[in-house]
């Protein structure tokens, strides 16, 4: 087990190197804030690298499994 989140960017790497795929990928989607429904639900198109709001290589990767 890891003492931090894991990045965005740490997430990449691995990625990148294992071709690995969340279930978000596979099952198409994962649960997301809507802002402007100001509810939770789950987008299809949500993924780590698409979560639907701004994220960098630093901030903690979401949609991962």
């Amino acid at each position: 087990m890891g003492q931090h989140e894991v990045t965005v960017g740490d997430f990449r790497r691995f990625f990148n190197d294992t071709g690995y795929k969340t279930d978000a990928e596979k099952r198409k989607g994962c649960y997301v804030y809507d802002a402007d429904g100001d509810s939770w639900g789950e987008k299809k198109e949500a993924n780590w690298r698409k979560p639907y709001f701004v994220q960098n290589e630093n901030h903690p990767a979401v949609c991962i499994s």
